[in-house]
């Protein structure tokens, strides 16, 4: 076993076109979250007053505040975005596999904050 693994770090199975996938993927759904974000805040822009951004079945709402703070969605997706780019560049020079795992993991996360991003656009709608 330790020798599959050695043999994979070394030379792993998937390399660049992997992640200039997992790359185009991050951007565009991060491109996306952000022209939703827009697009809600413009539509709305004199009703937006409050912002929902907890939901409890038990409660009911219990966190309400500024309506620009529908932004914190997208901004911590660009931020985790260019941190983990930064991070799988100063990696690949080293293991491939690592640059490539990050960039696919970054691609994930944008979708789980795209998800937390409209289900905040869902209450405010």
């Amino acid at each position: 076993m330790a020798g599959f693994l050695h043999h994979f770090l070394r030379k792993p199975p998937f390399g660049e076109r992997v992640a200039r996938v997992a790359t185009a993927s991050a951007i565009l759904v991060l491109a996306l979250h952000w022209i939703l974000v827009a697009h809600f805040v413009i539509v709305r822009l004199g009703d937006l007053k409050f912002l929902r951004l907890h939901y409890a079945a038990g409660i009911g709402v219990d966190w309400v505040d500024q309506w620009w703070y529908l932004f914190v969605f997208p901004f911590f997706g660009l931020l985790s975005f260019v941190v983990n780019a930064w991070l799988a560049t100063v990696l690949a020079k080293r293991k491939t596999a690592l640059g490539v795992l990050i960039l696919v993991a970054t691609a994930v996360l944008e979708i789980f904050f795209v998800a937390g991003g409209l289900i905040a656009l869902l209450l405010n709608g």
